[in-house]
């Protein structure tokens, strides 16, 4: 019964770090395309530059 308990408790730090580094890399490949992309850039500039003129 003891040795139960204590196994439902632990978490699975083998399966729970490479999930969470696939997460991080994820989220970063998406800020990379959206940074470089022209069509999302030069749309946010043209907005920014027309609210920062008026």
């Amino acid at each position: 019964m003891k040795n139960n308990r204590i196994y439902k408790n632990q978490l699975n730090y083998g399966l729970l770090l490479p999930v969470f580094l696939l997460c991080i890399i994820g989220l970063l490949s998406l800020y990379v395309a959206l940074y470089h992309d022209s069509y999302t850039n030069s749309k946010i500039t043209k907005e920014l530059s027309e609210l920062l003129t008026t």
